[in-house]
């Protein structure tokens, strides 16, 4: 067995789905820990081996930060914490070891850590950078893909993280650093997989934050519980969930909001970006109407565009939508610029048919051509994953 010290020092071995089919590479990008233990000696892990990570995306969100903390200590924040807390313990108490864990292991303060994994709920009148999704299915491909765009300071900073969990169902996924798995792309051994997309609201509820119900579905023994794990309520916040199960072949489109959800199972051709489609969900009547106007719209219409012309799309020809500058700052590909401080994190492509995944590190325009992915394969779902 290869030592973290070992894989941070020699290039990463990485993990391949399941136990059959596959052969030993390199990985060249994304910073990488294999953690196990219970819910507090994950978080606790977590933070310990990526301290750096979390300490340099706090230190160049100074301002932001402090200020997320003066609202979780304002009366209303301390309300809705105590709120958010009592529906956790409900149903999900493991999480909250999780983030004590991760406070302890990067030595950052809880009531940090907290602000930071409460941020949507806190700051919910404030443009997020959003990210893009585009889905295809025909007789002979069956795939999706999904920009994860978040503020630059978390550039080069994603890490990755192979999770064996208390309850059996490992995962791998890409972390924010400081907050809990779930909100970037990750799938489990069960074939689970799971991108989000930020839906905004001038309104939160009493209910499970938004980065809570995300981790959840990183442990789903299947794709339906997966789906009522994202349309639980009461939930505090909306949030658009890419599912899908690799087994099953098959893609989910949730918008779940604290008022309603819907669910899309899309054939052909489907995309998404950071504001609500669904019949039943459209006409939520708090989202964020300049958010929606000024950025998700943009990208929504790059890709509307691109693909009107595409009569039988293949990869590569959907990865370069991905990549487009069209309509910048407000792009699919994301680069700050000026006010702007979004950025496109990483790319994940996940092919339902040929079971392969690939996580793209940085901009989808110079990842590809630079080969900055990380891919595992796999002939079978059975075994989970085997290093």
């Amino acid at each position: 067995m290869i030592s973290r010290r070992q894989f941070l020092k020699f290039s990463i071995l990485f993990p391949y789905f399941f136990l059959y089919g596959f052969k030993k590479e390199k990985v060249k990008y994304f910073d990488f820990a294999e953690i196990s233990g219970s819910y507090k000696e994950i978080g606790y892990k977590i933070g310990k081996y990526f301290k750096k990570n979390i300490l340099f995306v706090l230190n160049e969100r100074r301002e932001w930060v402090l200020k997320l903390k003066e609202k979780l200590q304002s009366r209303e924040g301390k309300y809705f914490k105590e709120v958010f807390l009592k529906e956790i313990k409900n149903s999900f108490p493991f999480y909250i070891d999780e983030i004590e864990g991760l406070s302890s292991g990067s030595g950052i303060d809880l009531e940090t850590i907290w602000a930071l994994n409460l941020q949507c709920e806190l700051e919910y009148i404030k443009e997020k950078d959003g990210c893009s999704s585009i889905y295809f299915k025909d007789k002979n491909q069956n795939f999706f893909l999904h920009n994860e765009d978040g503020h630059k300071a978390n550039y080069g900073k994603m890490f990755l993280v192979y999770v064996k969990t208390p309850s059996k169902v490992d995962f791998l996924s890409i972390v924010y650093p400081g907050l809990l798995p779930g909100n970037a792309p990750g799938i489990n051994k069960n074939g689970i997989f799971q991108t989000t997309n930020y839906i905004g609201s001038e309104v939160v509820f009493e209910g499970v934050p938004r980065y809570v119900l995300s981790r959840a579905i990183l442990e789903a023994k299947n794709l339906g519980e997966a789906k009522e794990i994202a349309v639980y309520s009461p939930k505090a916040y909306p949030c658009h969930h890419n599912l899908g199960s690799m087994e099953e072949e098959r893609y989910l489109s949730i918008e779940a909001t604290p008022l309603g959800f819907d669910i899309f199972e899309p054939e052909g051709l489907y995309y998404h970006t950071n504001h609500l489609i669904l019949e039943k969900t459209k006409e939520y009547p708090y989202e964020e109407k300049v958010y929606r106007e000024k950025s998700s719209l943009s990208r929504y219409e790059v890709i509307r565009e691109g693909v009107e012309n595409l009569k039988e799309p293949e990869f590569i020809d959907l990865f370069n939508l991905l990549s487009s500058h069209k309509a910048k700052p407000f792009s699919p590909c994301r680069h700050p610029e000026g006010d702007i401080e979004g950025q496109t994190l990483s790319t994940a492509h996940y092919d339902l048919k040929r079971k392969e995944i690939n996580f793209y590190e940085g901009n989808p325009c110079l990842s590809l051509k630079n080969n900055k992915k990380f891919n595992f394969k796999s002939k079978s779902l059975l075994s989970g994953f085997s290093f």
